[in-house]
């Protein structure tokens, strides 16, 4: 029996970046659906629910932040694991453990462009944490500045 392809929901309005992650996550495995605004990605969810979302924040017609919102009012759909990709993190700071929290929850986020080998793997941890269990994504802590030796 063949196996069922995951299914992960891109959310972005660049046309150009929808083909990319299209390659990206299709050559990972992932059966891809596309959206181009927050609107479409709602009636896509009401439709049929996927396994996982990639979501933009900056979106031509609502902040991806408040199409997460409204995902998460809907039962069917409010424990789908979604990743923020966006202009509005430094690509230059982005470092792996930023995160949005929106209503008390913590959702993995990235900068643009993005790193593709690291955004595949969480991507990958975060499905596995939706569908086999663990707690949700935890505030990711910034690593601490480890002292110089001899010094105290």
């Amino acid at each position: 029996m063949a196996k069922t392809r995951k299914k992960i929901l891109v959310v972005d309005d660049n046309p150009v970046i929808q083909r990319l992650y299209r390659r990206i996550f299709e050559n990972a495995g992932y059966e891809v659906q596309e959206a181009y605004s927050g609107e479409e990605c709602l009636r896509s969810v009401a439709g049929k629910v996927p396994d996982i979302i990639l979501m933009d924040v900056i979106l031509p017609d609502v902040d991806g932040k408040d199409v997460v919102q409204k995902i998460n009012s809907q039962e069917s759909a409010r424990d789908v694991p979604v990743i923020f990709v966006t202009n509005t993190l430094s690509a230059e700071k982005d470092k792996g453990y930023e995160t949005i929290t929106i209503d008390g929850r913590n959702y993995r986020a990235f900068a643009k462009p993005i790193h593709v080998s690291k955004l595949i793997s969480v991507v990958r941890k975060e499905y596995n944490r939706h569908v086999h269990g663990g707690p949700p994504t935890p505030r990711l802590a910034k690593p601490q500045a480890r002292p110089e030796a001899g010094k105290s």
